[in-house]
């Protein structure tokens, strides 16, 4: 069973399911905003927490797809009371490099196996890294739409993703600056950041055939802490033979591995150079889009990741659960707790106090204490107390 948090099933969730070996029913902690037809009836909801536990017993393996959300965490405290037979792995979605998105270390105690998405971590030695695969569609469709004209289409740049500060550099603006100082710049965004508002900025697109209607250069200028991966929309890019130009982080130089296509920069300086070389080599990255595109597609889909987690999942069927079990008079303060890494009081004002320094503790960001007092009012208080 795969459990996840509801809202909208993502990519890594449906197309992980689509190509697993084994049967899947997901089970969403809160109605999906944006239900998923390719699963059909295999999507359940369920009302109350109490639910959770009943409904799990079917199944031999519980799949959760962690970060830190409240109801997320909740489940987790509740799965850890699960019958020793049913296995619970959690399948961690954000990276926890930051003091406001870490990864609880008591996830080693409470769950049968962790597998990382982002990048290894100090709590979780030798943890399976597995990323999702791009689930694309309209793959043929896309890539002769972008290589069916053999007009050399001028150099521009395109960003493609959120503009929070969590996840995009703080140098942002003055790369985006530089590249609209020499043309065609865009970003394509479900956000709304008031300090973007200068650039062409195209609000809430996601279809493909609009965000790839033109071949461009697509730039990624992502924090090394970022939350999250990023690693679909990368990917899906290098897949349809875009080339990509990202700042230097080890989460995309281990995405990008073997990838054609790829350039990287850390400072301004380093921008200007890799925009020089593209303007002379442009012309050649226009003529070689389809081979390239055909070459990376066929690197990614042969790492086969769902493979490597569906073996994962197998073993940890088989083996003797040592997971400690929650005591059932765990209240909110302990789910909060619990999601920000903290085992004490000391710590969890460390954390909250970090969400208000960057002035996002009342924000609905992932995560933040302001989403935990949408689910758990009781906190209220005390996140104010600390952040006062």
């Amino acid at each position: 069973m795969t459990v996840h948090r509801g809202g909208g099933l993502g990519a890594a969730i449906s197309s992980y399911i689509l190509e697993s070996r084994f049967e899947h029913t997901v089970l969403e902690l809160e109605e999906s905003l944006r239900p998923n037809d390719d699963l059909g009836s295999k999507v359940i909801t369920y009302d109350s927490s109490s639910e959770l536990l009943e409904i799990a017993k079917r199944y031999d393996i519980v799949l959760v797809h962690y970060y830190a959300h409240p109801l997320t965490s909740r489940a987790i405290f509740r799965l850890s009371q699960l019958p020793l037979d049913v296995k619970v792995v959690a399948w961690c979605h954000n990276n926890g490099l930051t003091d406001r998105q870490p990864l609880p270390q008591r996830l080693n105690d409470l769950v049968d196996l962790v597998i990382l998405s982002g990048c290894e971590h100090k709590y979780f030695k030798g943890a399976e890294i597995i990323r999702p695969l791009p689930k694309l569609k309209n793959y043929s469709t896309l890539l002769e739409q972008l290589t069916s004209s053999s007009q050399p289409e001028p150099l521009s740049f395109r960003y493609i993703g959120s503009l929070d500060e969590s996840k995009i550099c703080t140098s942002a603006s003055e790369w985006f600056d530089y590249l609209q100082s020499k043309g065609s710049f865009s970003v394509y965004t479900l956000d709304g950041a008031a300090k973007f508002s200068r650039f062409q900025t195209f609000r809430g697109i996601t279809d493909r055939k609009v965000l790839y209607d033109r071949r461009f250069c697509a730039l990624y200028p992502l924090r090394g802490n970022h939350y999250g991966c990023g690693e679909l929309a990368i990917q899906e890019l290098l897949m349809l033979g875009f080339p990509v130009v990202l700042k230097r982080n080890k989460v995309e130089l281990d995405i990008t591995q073997n990838l054609s296509g790829v350039m990287f920069f850390h400072s301004l300086d380093a921008l200007i150079a890799i925009y020089s070389n593209l303007m002379l080599a442009w012309p050649d990255l226009v003529a070689s889009w389809r081979t390239r595109a055909v070459v990376n597609c066929d690197v990614i889909k042969k790492r086969k990741p769902y493979q490597t987690l569906d073996d994962s999942l197998e073993k940890v069927r088989s083996k003797m659960s040592v997971r400690e079990s929650i005591d059932i008079s765990y209240d909110a303060k302990d789910l909060l707790k619990f999601a920000y890494d903290a085992n004490d009081d000391e710590t969890l004002k460390s954390r909250l106090c970090s969400w208000a320094e960057v002035g996002s503790a009342s924000s609905p960001h992932k995560g933040s204490p302001s989403q935990f007092v949408a689910y758990f009012p009781e906190l209220a208080p005390i996140i104010r107390f600390y952040t006062k």
